[in-house]
């Protein structure tokens, strides 16, 4: 998949699946929408991170068979990028395929 030509399918996988690192910018955007419990400290990567329920993201919804954010205008930066981090081209942008992918098998 290119960068440039590629199309989300909606099928939540990232949103369920990935841990998103939030910068102060994305705090205060999300917090301007009146959001103030969505995120919650990682101590791992020693950084905030959208917070998780049973179904992902908690601003992950479904509808119908898709899946959509909640707050898709004002998303993290990290989210924005996804799944094209250092590259304009990825074999597959479910999590659990880039996983592989980046290590090399």
């Amino acid at each position: 998949m290119h960068k440039s030509t590629f199309n989300c399918t909606k099928c939540g996988e990232c949103c369920i699946y990935t841990t998103v690192k939030l910068s102060e910018e994305d705090m205060q955007r999300i917090e301007k929408l009146g959001h103030k419990e969505f995120h919650e400290w990682d101590h791992i990567i020693r950084a905030p991170v959208l917070k998780k329920n049973k179904d992902g993201c908690v601003f992950l919804r479904k509808k119908g068979d898709k899946f959509l954010c909640s707050i898709y205008g004002n998303r993290p930066e990290v989210c924005r990028k996804y799944p094209f981090f250092d590259t304009d081209v990825v074999e597959d942008c479910r999590p659990v395929s880039m996983e592989k992918m980046l290590k090399g098998k």
